[in-house]
């Protein structure tokens, strides 16, 4: 129970519509946390792109989540979805078409991509 307490938590936050520096910084690195519960990360990263906007430490770590081979699918996917709710495209589109295009990526995190990508478009 422990864990769906701590992700509604996450959840909450997200819901706020803002958060200051240090509540970025927190999510952030709950989203990173490799001992936290995969929902819980997921669920931190969600909430990262329901704020709608993203100072620069914390486009640069959704950035590399969504890169990295080593991190959950789930989460992956989510920071590239996260990433299309931001007001930074310029600095997220290159990252998420090359994640949409490249085959050798897990095809859920390359659909996360493109929802990522087709939110950007839309703004």
């Amino acid at each position: 129970m422990y864990v769906w307490v701590r992700s509604a938590a996450v959840q909450a936050l997200g819901q706020l519509g803002w958060a200051d520096e240090a509540t970025l910084a927190g999510l952030l690195a709950l989203a990173r946390d490799a001992q936290v519960y995969v929902w819980v990360r997921s669920a931190a990263v969600q909430a990262l792109g329901q704020l709608g906007w993203a100072d620069d430490a914390t486009l640069a770590g959704l950035l590399a989540l969504a890169r990295d081979a080593q991190v959950y699918a789930r989460i992956r996917y989510a920071a590239a979805e996260a990433l299309g709710q931001l007001d930074r495209a310029d600095d997220a589109t290159t990252i998420l078409l090359a994640l949409a295009r490249d085959a050798q990526v897990y095809i859920p995190v390359r659909s996360g991509a493109y929802v990522g990508l087709k939110r950007l478009l839309a703004k």
